[in-house]
């Protein structure tokens, strides 16, 4: 009986020497996997980032736009009134 105890006893120290290497290849991988899932994050707030981007530079472009239509409608009002103004003034040198 005493035998069998000690084989016992080698063999779960034989199994535990075993088992050491691989906790400590199961300990990496957990590490590796929270290193995976922190990047997985991160890349899912970039992603989301650069949407608010493309959302606020698609806004600025359409103000752009806007601001680049008003200002050649204010371009022609002044032309207009600027030829009015010569017209005018024209008009009254002649009629002098």
């Amino acid at each position: 009986m005493k035998q069998a105890a000690e084989r016992l006893q080698a063999a779960l120290g034989h199994l535990e020497n075993a088992l050491e290497p691989m906790i400590a290849k199961v300990g990496d991988l957990e590490q590796r996997l929270e290193k995976v899932s922190t990047l997985e994050e991160d890349r899912a707030k970039m992603a989301t980032q650069m949407d608010e981007l493309k959302a606020q530079n698609q806004t600025l472009a359409d103000r752009e736009k806007e601001f680049s239509r008003l200002a050649a409608e204010t371009t022609r009002e002044l032309e207009t009134v600027i030829s009015e103004v010569q017209n005018a003034l024209g008009e009254n040198g002649n009629g002098a």
